[in-house]
């Protein structure tokens, strides 16, 4: 994953407000800065009221989303699509299930066109290349 130097200010700022350091900033297509940050420390990295993120939005007049890393690629694809709550994510040799009985909640993974699943595999991707998502 390379960095221009846009990132970098961003994952410097990121580290001297919340005291994380992030594994990985990147902008979305809807000019969402993401930062992915270590296990255990998205808590930290969020600060009490949510302080940190809303600081760090004014600064860099951008909204932000932190996602915490997960060695185990169904734990981080939960991360990812947390808030929403999926009934259950399980792993089926190199594919990644996503089950949900509510039809609501399926159609917010997928997105329109399957924007929102395109956007989520290429999230997982530099982490666990192997790994394909499907939606069930």
């Amino acid at each position: 994953m390379k960095l221009d130097k846009d990132s970098i200010g961003y994952l410097n700022l990121f580290e001297k407000v919340t005291h994380v350091s992030p594994k990985h900033c990147f902008v979305d297509k809807n000019d969402i800065l993401i930062f992915i940050v270590p296990e255990g420390t998205a808590g930290k990295a969020i600060g009490k009221k949510a302080t940190n993120v809303l600081h760090l939005s004014s600064l860099f007049k951008k909204r932000l989303r932190i996602i915490e890393y997960s060695a185990d690629p169904c734990k981080f694809v939960q991360h990812c699509l947390a808030p929403l709550k999926a009934d259950s994510v399980t792993q089926k040799d190199e594919k990644v299930v996503i089950t949900c009985q509510l039809p609501q909640t399926k159609a917010k993974i997928l997105g329109r066109d399957k924007a929102n699943l395109k956007a989520l595999q290429a999230l997982v991707k530099p982490y666990f290349p192997a790994v394909d998502i499907v939606v069930e």
